[in-house]
């Protein structure tokens, strides 16, 4: 599922903003970043980080830059499996033209050594927003992971079921797609508030109204 494919396919369900937060890391970020550019799709950069307990988190940033600075720290904190494509699939980094121009060479789904409230910490203090994902889902959420979720300063929770009502520590509540191939795209999604002006702005001030 190549950045072009997101991009339009969004453009064609009529979503203003989208986000790409791939599993642990954000090489693809800075092309999928260029062609929301060009097509005038809000985009927000991130990653779905696995902590020590193995619950994701996403992460999200006002940037590419940011998000691949933010990725660096999460690679040091990762053990160095290498990645075996006949068993769990390629992790290829394309340009905006969807060449490959690397092919990752560490399991991305392997957990981080980093604590759940570190995490928070560590996203925070990069200057990103801290959003528990899917955190109903069986597998990688954190209710599944722990029992509970932990009360702690989100900045939204993200929720898969349209009826969800356990504890969210009144944070805001979000939906995404979750995609994973294009006929994904849009299965789920959250309304902002009317507005204008870049999409980074608009996420991070609907969590505080």
């Amino acid at each position: 599922m190549g950045p072009r494919t997101i991009a339009q396919r969004a453009r064609e369900l009529g979503l203003g903003i989208i986000g790409l937060t791939d599993h642990n890391c954000a090489r693809n970020t800075p092309a999928l970043e260029a062609i929301c550019r060009e097509l005038g799709l809000g985009f927000i950069p991130g990653l779905e980080v696995t902590t020590r307990e193995e619950a994701h988190c996403l992460a999200l940033f006002p940037d590419s830059a940011a998000a691949l600075a933010f990725g660096e720290v999460i690679a040091s904190r990762q053990p160095k499996v290498p990645n075996k494509p006949e068993l769990t699939g390629d992790q290829i980094v394309v340009d905006s033209e969807e060449y490959v121009v690397e092919e990752y060479p560490w399991w991305l789904h392997a957990p981080t050594d980093i604590a759940w409230e570190e995490l928070g910490e560590l996203i925070h203090r990069h200057g990103g927003l801290w959003i528990p994902a899917h955190i109903d889902r069986p597998h990688g959420g954190v209710i599944q992971q722990l029992g509970f979720l932990p009360r702690a300063a989100y900045d939204a929770v993200e929720v898969v079921s349209r009826d969800f009502s356990g504890e969210t520590w009144g944070r805001p509540v979000v939906r995404h797609s979750d995609a994973h191939a294009p006929e994904h795209i849009g299965r789920r999604w959250w309304e902002l508030p009317d507005g204008e002006g870049e999409a980074w702005r608009r996420v991070r001030e609907s969590f505080l109204s």
